[in-house]
């Protein structure tokens, strides 16, 4: 029985792209995405055990847990990162390979994303108490 290729299944290096650009996508299991430009890396850290990188942008702050995450801080020091994919948490991991289990982008208060999560909740505030009205006649 073959076992999946992890590193294709989470991250693909910016060489595999057809068309050039100029940044890191970071793809999450909800289907969100997100394009960060290369020249906003300030700096890269990776634990002892390579389980677990910080990747520190002018914008935000990503963090990504795993297991062998090696190449991409490599490819992140070389600002040559490609996509990034959350992989969840298999049923069985195996002790080698790159895989991507959860990533969190903390973006500054007050940031665009910040508003929009802000506008996001409040809005689901609103629908919510509105339609507990109408429910409650």
């Amino acid at each position: 029985m073959d076992q999946p290729q992890f590193p294709e299944s989470c991250y693909t290096a910016r060489s595999a792209f057809r068309k050039q650009n100029n940044g890191a996508v970071f793809t999450f299991l909800a289907g969100q995405r997100r394009w960060i430009p290369d020249l906003c890396l300030s700096y890269a850290q990776v634990s002892p055990d390579v389980s677990e990188l910080k990747l520190v942008y002018s914008a935000c702050v990503v963090n990504l847990y795993g297991q062998h995450l090696g190449s991409i801080f490599e490819d992140a020091m070389s600002h040559q990162l490609g996509e990034i994919r959350e992989g969840g948490v298999p049923d069985s991991l195996p002790k080698t390979g790159l895989w991507v289990t959860s990533m969190e982008i903390l973006d500054p208060p007050g940031s665009i994303e910040d508003q929009r999560l802000e506008e996001y909740i409040q809005q689901r505030k609103q629908d919510y108490s509105t339609s507990g009205q109408v429910g409650s006649r």
